[in-house]
């Protein structure tokens, strides 16, 4: 119950447990697309966990005196991201998918190597914290290699520029009620890479200005997936006399 430390060997520990699941579930992915009980037991096990760490979250907040409505509400970029994964995994919701796809492994990427918790394993928040995040993770990789899903350069454009828009009201709530969701008033605590950008504004105006190439790196396995494929697809010249 120590505090948590970065890259300690429960944490690594942690990142090679998603890192696993992540392997199987590509390399089951053709078993699971061909077995429809199997695909419902596991999207039904990725949301009933997400949102039952995360309701429980809400009542130890309550319970523990912790609640505050300026850090407790599901309005940072990986709690929304969150609730976007369950209902696609519910709807298969192309157009939902091709914005959470990179608003959901930007945001949970930097939080499971750069967690911004307290505590250590074997406690709530600690569990809370990975299950929500490495959900995350794994739900949209479920999408892409199970429900054949692929987002697009138009779908990255989308995203970023959904997330301004969103960042909007949601700089006015944090105004309203002085919370700092979204991080637009100041920094998470603990290590993390906004560290390196700047005191506010200015760690705000780098982020969006890295915010493409960020989209850009997550986009990259895909395009080298579709370079592949169309490799593949290409009929060979060469002929057998």
């Amino acid at each position: 119950m120590n505090g948590f430390v970065l890259f300690s060997k429960q944490h690594i520990f942690t990142l090679l447990i998603i890192l696993l699941l992540l392997i199987c579930l590509f390399y089951f992915r053709n078993l699971i697309n061909n077995k429809k009980k199997v695909d419902i037991f596991i999207r039904t096990l990725l949301i009933g966990s997400m949102l039952t760490v995360e309701f429980l979250l809400y009542g130890w907040l309550i319970k523990t005196k912790q609640w505050d409505w300026g850090d407790s509400l599901p309005l940072q970029l990986c709690g929304i991201s969150m609730y976007l994964c369950c209902y696609t995994l519910i709807t298969k919701n192309y157009k939902v998918y091709e914005i959470i796809y990179f608003w959901g492994l930007a945001g949970a990427i930097q939080a499971v190597l750069t967690p911004d918790i307290k505590y250590s394993f074997p406690h709530f928040k600690y569990i809370q914290f990975f299950t929500t995040h490495g959900g995350i993770i794994i739900s949209i990789c479920y999408m892409t290699f199970i429900f054949g899903y692929t987002p697009t350069l138009r779908s990255l454009l989308k995203s970023f520029l959904y997330l301004i828009l969103l960042a909007i009201p949601i700089y006015l709530l944090d105004y309203v009620i002085k919370g700092n969701y979204l991080f637009l008033g100041v920094k998470p605590a603990g290590a993390n890479l906004l560290d390196f950008f700047g005191p506010w504004p200015y760690y705000l105006i780098v982020l969006g200005l890295i915010l493409i190439p960020y989209f850009l790196i997550l986009y990259l396995p895909i395009h080298f997936s579709n370079k592949k494929h169309q490799i593949n697809q290409v009929p060979s010249d060469h002929t057998i006399n």
